[in-house]
């Protein structure tokens, strides 16, 4: 039986060179219950004041531990390095959570 997700993982990828969201990004950002991501990428938001949880290896375990934060309606933001489709996080993820559970925002170049 499928569980209706509320909130699908919101995955926004950074600039990696000023790691500054979009005005869309930010408010996601700030919207979020909970931030998961790359220490340095978590590190880049001190003031959000939500629990963080780091990236963690292998991918089907943190998969399940962010499904269980879905499963608990609560919105997760999963910050990314550049384009999360591009040989990224959310390649990975999408085929664990399934694409309907999931939404990305790349942080595409020469923006």
């Amino acid at each position: 039986m499928k569980h209706n997700i509320k909130h699908p993982l919101q995955i926004i990828g950074l600039h990696p060179g000023s790691l500054k969201p979009t005005q869309e990004a930010e408010a996601n950002i700030s919207d979020a219950a909970v931030i998961s991501g790359g220490k340095r990428l978590l590190d880049s938001f001190p003031e959000f004041k939500g629990p963080k949880i780091p990236f963690a290896s292998p991918v089907k375990e943190y998969a399940e531990t962010l499904k269980c934060l879905q499963q608990e309606d609560k919105k997760v933001v999963l910050l990314a390095d550049g384009d999360p489709l591009l040989f990224g996080i959310a390649a990975s993820l999408i085929p664990l959570l399934g694409e309907e559970n999931v939404a990305v925002s790349p942080a595409l170049e020469g923006l």
